[in-house]
C-alpha cells in the first residue's frame, strides 16, 4: 500500500487526533481456538485467539506511525503449530488526510 505523497504531509500524527483503522472479516473454519496476529509493518497490530463457526468482523484502531508514506506490509499469522484454520478477508486501512 502506498499513500499519495501529495497527501501524506498532511496526516494528523499527535494528540487526539483522528487515528487509522483496520477492519477485516474472520471466518474461523474449525471449533477449535486459532491465535491471529496481524503486523503492520514493524508494529504487532492485533494479537487475538479466536473459537466459533461464524464469521465475525473487527475494529482495531493503531497508533499514526504504524503507517508509513510508502512500502506498508501487513502480514497476517496463524501459527503453523496450533489447531485450526480461518479465512480472513474484507480487509480495510482507513485514515484521515489534514491539508
Amino acid at each position: 500500500m502506498t499513500l499519495p505523497e501529495s497527501q501524506a504531509s498532511g496526516w494528523a500524527r499527535s494528540g487526539n487526533a483522528v487515528r487509522p483503522y483496520l477492519c477485516y472479516l474472520v471466518d474461523v473454519q474449525s471449533d477449535d481456538l486459532v491465535h491471529l496476529v496481524l503486523k503492520l509493518n514493524d508494529d504487532e497490530i492485533v494479537d487475538q485467539t479466536l473459537r466459533g463457526t461464524s464469521a465475525r468482523s473487527y475494529t482495531k484502531v493503531f497508533g499514526h506511525d504504524s503507517l508509513r508514506t510508502s512500502n506498508n506490509t501487513l502480514k497476517i499469522i496463524v501459527p503453523a503449530d496450533q489447531p485450526g484454520n480461518l479465512v480472513i478477508s474484507d480487509l480495510l486501512v482507513v485514515y484521515a488526510v489534514f491539508g
